[in-house]
């Protein structure tokens, strides 16, 4: 069956008959030059690239011109941050190496987290996440809720956060203990002012109504759970206020009132502690 085309030559327009099969073979060839020409491309521009890849660099990498600082900041001053980007504003847009400024910024005592970018055409915006302190660490220095440690800068006066310390166990251990002990106590609506670990092991804990608690180095969280049993069956009903309870016993604790009761059996009529 033959086919009509329009064909243009010499400006002239003119209608052609091509015999049947003539236009399927035309379409095979066109095809194939098409994908030869593709190939040809392809690698015209990944050769083209490769050698151009200097000259685009000269062309557009810029010296960086202006340093962005995103961020609720608290503790911290931009100063800081600056400083502590100081070492990389020499680098181009293109050649600063932003996971070690990364780095370099989560070293700063009081940088939780960091993270930076290229901005289009010369500027490098950094977002600071600032540390969240949930205690006090010893007299000079605050903890995060992963155990560390950062100086306290006199910041954070206002609110009351408690005091951990140990003498022998590291931040991130105390800090454990102390969230522990936080959830056993809310359960009967108490909550700690402090916590501290001698060498010897053994655990202080000063709640929010002045009672201290005193824990043997041996699991340390079934004592406070033990503890918990005894406030609300011991202590409370005696409505009297109890100045500290040594858990330290295998079988029992020892309670020491604030007023010294006559003496009774089991009691020390000095102190006015009573083992039960």
């Amino acid at each position: 069956m033959a086919t009509d085309r329009t064909l243009s030559a010499s400006g002239f327009t003119r209608t052609a008959t091509l015999p049947d099969g003539v236009m399927s073979d035309l379409g095979i060839g066109h095809g194939l030059w098409l994908l030869l020409l593709q190939a040809v491309l392809v690698c015209a521009l990944i050769a083209g690239g490769y050698f151009s890849l200097p000259w685009l660099k000269l062309a557009f990498d810029k010296p960086i011109h202006r340093v962005v600082i995103r961020g609720d900041l608290r503790a911290l001053d931009q100063k800081t941050i600056q400083d502590a980007v100081a070492i990389y504003e020499t680098d181009s847009f293109l050649d600063i190496d932003l996971a070690a400024l990364v780095d370099q910024l989560e070293a700063q005592p009081w940088i939780a987290r960091a993270r930076a970018r290229r901005q289009w055409p010369d500027t490098v915006d950094i977002e600071i996440v600032e540390e969240m302190p949930i205690a006090y660490w010893g007299t000079q220095w605050m903890v995060n809720a992963k155990g560390r440690i950062f100086e306290h800068q006199g910041l954070y006066q206002d609110k009351p956060l408690p005091r951990l310390w140990s003498e022998g166990a590291i931040p991130a251990d105390t800090m454990s203990y102390y969230q522990i002990f936080e959830h056993q106590l809310q359960s009967i609506g108490l909550r700690l002012r402090g916590i501290s670990q001698n060498l010897q092991g053994d655990w202080q804990l000063t709640l929010d109504n002045g009672l201290r608690v005193i824990l043997g180095r041996a699991d340390p969280a079934s004592s406070v759970r033990y503890f918990v049993s005894i406030y609300q069956q011991v202590v409370l009903p005696a409505q009297k206020p109890a100045l500290v309870v040594d858990m330290r016993y295998r079988h029992g604790a020892a309670i020491r009132w604030q007023q010294p009761e006559p003496a009774i059996s089991g009691q020390d009529k000095n102190t006015g502690e009573k083992k039960i």
